[in-house]
C-alpha cells in the first residue's frame, strides 16, 4: 500500500531511521504475539491510530502510520488487514457524514412520514393531513377512514420533503466531507485498508543489531501500486550509469515525464479517478520500454525512465512513441485523453554527475510544463 498521506500545515518529516528503530524496538517488546493493532481516533485523518507509537514519537495521532508503512515496504513488518474505511476521494480524509436528501430539490429537511391510502377515492397522503383529533377523515372525499384494511391502508414507509413538499420512498444518500466540504456519492468514496502490523524475522534482526544495514536490496525496488521502480532505486542505478560513463565513456539518456492536468483531475474528479489514470499511464509506459530500460515513479504524477546506451535522438523517438500511444487511450472518468510533458537529457550532454544531470532535466521539465503536451531535449535549446 502506498503511503499517500497529506501533511498538515506544518509537516515535520518523522520517517527517519532513528524513529524506525524506535518503532521496531517498541513492537519487539510486545508479548506474546508481537502484533500491533490500531485504535479508533476522532482526530486522525484515517480515523485510526497507534496511540503508544504516536506518544513515543510525539507526533499527531495517525502520523506514525507513515513509518509503519515504510517498515512494511522494507520487509521489517508484515501487514494484516484489520479494517476498511471510506475516504473522501478529494482530500483523502475519513471525516465523512452520510446525508439523506430529497431527490427532487436535494434538501436535507426531510422526515419519515406515515403515508395512508384511501381505498374509496384513491387519495394517498400524509396521515397528519387526515388526522382530525382521534378520527381520520380523507382530505379528498371527506369520508371517515375508520377501519384499516377495509377503508384504508398504510403505504410503505415514505419520506416527506419540508421544502418542495414531495413524497418519495427512497432518499438520495451521499457523503459530505467535513474536511473539504465536497459532496460525494455514496458509492464514490475511496475504499482504504487499515492494517495491523507484526514483526518479521527481518525486523527482529534489525532490532537485535539496531541497524538497517544488510537488509536485502530488493526490498524497496518496486513501487507496488504502479508496478514501477522506486525513485530511490532509479537514483541508485543512475549513479551506476554515471560511474560507467566515467570509466568506459558509455553515454545514456533520461526521460522525465510529467502528467499534464493532474492537479485539475484531483480537484474536479477526485483521487480515485486521478490515481487510476496514473496507473493506466504507468502500464503503457512499461509496455513502451525495453528490457534494459528502467521506468520508475519520480513523484505522484511524474515518471522517470533511464535509457542505457541511448542517445538523445533515440530518447526523443521513445518520447514521441509514448505520447502517441497515450493519445489513443480511453481513460475512465476523463472526457479527453491525457497528455504528458517530457524532458529529455542525459550524460554527457547535461553533465557528468547525477546532480548536474537531474538539475538540467528538472529545469527543462519546468519549461515543458508551462505549455504542456511538449517534448524538450538538448537539441531544442
Amino acid at each position: 500500500m502506498s503511503s499517500n498521506q497529506p501533511s498538515g500545515d506544518k509537516h515535520v518529516a518523522i520517517d527517519t531511521e532513528e524513529n524506525r528503530l524506535k518503532i521496531l524496538t517498541a513492537i519487539a517488546g510486545l508479548a506474546p504475539q508481537r502484533r500491533l493493532e490500531p485504535e479508533i481516533s476522532k482526530t486522525a485523518r484515517l480515523g485510526y491510530h497507534f496511540p503508544s507509537l504516536s506518544e513515543l514519537l510525539g507526533c499527531n495521532p495517525g502520523d506514525e502510520i507513515e513509518i509503519l508503512e515504510s517498515l512494511a515496504d522494507l520487509g521489517c513488518l508484515s501487514r494484516q488487514l484489520f479494517q476498511q474505511i471510506d475516504l473522501c476521494p478529494f482530500c483523502l480524509d475519513s471525516d465523512l457524514r452520510l446525508r439523506r436528501l430529497c431527490p427532487s430539490c436535494r434538501s436535507t429537511l426531510i422526515a419519515k412520514k406515515e403515508i395512508l391510502h384511501h381505498f374509496r377515492c384513491g387519495w394517498v397522503g400524509l396521515r397528519e393531513e387526515a388526522a382530525d383529533g382521534t378520527e381520520l377523515i380523507c382530505p379528498k372525499c371527506h369520508k371517515y377512514m375508520r377501519h384499516i384494511g377495509v377503508d384504508y391502508e398504510r403505504a410503505a414507509q415514505s419520506y416527506y420533503c419540508n421544502v418542495c413538499k414531495k413524497i418519495f420512498n427512497h432518499p438520495l444518500e451521499q457523503f459530505l466531507s467535513l474536511t473539504c466540504g465536497r459532496d460525494i456519492p455514496k458509492d464514490g468514496t475511496m475504499i482504504y485498508p487499515i492494517f495491523a502490523y507484526q514483526l518479521t524475522p527481518v525486523g527482529k534482526d534489525v532490532v537485535n543489531r539496531q541497524s538497517f544495514e544488510g537488509i536485502p536490496v530488493q526490498k524497496g525496488i518496486i513501487e507496488t501500486e504502479y508496478n514501477l521502480y522506486t525513485r530511490s532505486y532509479v537514483e541508485r542505478r543512475l549513479g551506476e550509469l554515471v560511474n560507467r560513463y566515467l570509466r568506459y565513456q558509455v553515454g545514456f539518456s533520461i526521460a522525465l515525464i510529467t502528467v499534464d492536468g493532474f492537479s485539475k483531475w484531483l480537484d474536479e474528479k477526485g483521487h480515485v479517478v486521478a490515481s487510476n489514470a496514473i496507473k493506466l499511464l504507468a502500464s503503457v509506459l512499461r509496455g513502451e520500454t525495453r528490457g534494459v530500460d528502467l521506468p520508475g515513479l519520480y513523484d505522484d504524477h511524474t515518471f522517470i525512465v533511464l535509457l542505457p546506451q541511448t542517445g538523445h535522438k533515440g530518447a526523443n523517438v521513445f518520447a514521441r512513441r509514448y505520447t502517441e500511444r497515450i493519445r489513443q487511450l480511453t481513460t475512465p472518468g476523463l472526457e479527453e485523453p491525457p497528455t504528458v510533458s517530457i524532458a529529455i537529457g542525459g550524460c554527457p550532454d547535461d553533465g557528468e554527475d547525477s546532480d548536474s544531470i537531474m538539475a538540467r532535466l528538472t529545469e527543462r521539465l519546468e519549461r515543458c510544463k508551462l505549455k504542456g503536451n511538449l517534448i524538450i531535449g538538448p537539441d531544442d535549446e
